[in-house]
């Protein structure tokens, strides 16, 4: 629902939010607080698909030269390469599993309700069946009875009697 959806992302942007206040907070010089913003960025991906993991992606990797200006820390190019790579793979591949994921369970609700929709069919075709088999017996059942008679008034009385008995 939108509403969910809503509250999904204020979650996301709430994470982003302590992520970034834990960094400017807490001494890190390492700057290995940077890899919280991945947390969002699955959250993201997982209810919205790769695209809202890939502009979560964008989010975080934004936040990470806004964190060094703040806290006036020089981050080296390779450790922006490391993280935005992180990020774009969380954003991809939990994004990438969440839509597989639910396609298979469409696809498995499609089946369900096709079974379901084929077990009505049959158990009708097994009712139209039993009938069928009922008729048949009581057709054997006159044939029996009228078998050996050659006698047209006995075989129609045969006949009327057994009719009588299987209505």
């Amino acid at each position: 629902s939108a509403t969910k959806r809503a509250a999904i992302v204020g979650i996301a942007a709430l994470l982003f939010a302590l992520a970034f206040t834990a960094r400017i907070v807490i001494s890190d010089p390492d700057a290995l607080l940077a890899n919280f913003y991945i947390i969002p960025i699955a959250v993201l991906a997982i209810e919205f698909g790769v695209r809202a993991g890939l502009i979560a992606a964008a989010v975080a990797f934004a936040l990470v030269p806004a964190w060094s200006v703040v806290d006036n820390v020089h981050v080296h190019p390779l450790g922006y390469v490391a993280r935005g790579a992180a990020f774009v793979i969380t954003g991809v591949v939990v994004g990438r599993f969440s839509e597989r994921l639910r396609n298979d369970n469409a696809v498995r609700q499609d089946a369900q309700r096709d079974l379901a929709l084929y077990a009505d069919q049959l158990e009708e075709s097994n009712r139209g069946l039993a009938r069928s088999v009922e008729r048949l017996e009581a057709f054997a059942e006159i044939a029996r009875a009228v078998g050996g008679e050659t006698e047209l008034e006995r075989v129609l009385t045969l006949i009327l009697a057994q009719g009588r008995e299987i209505v």
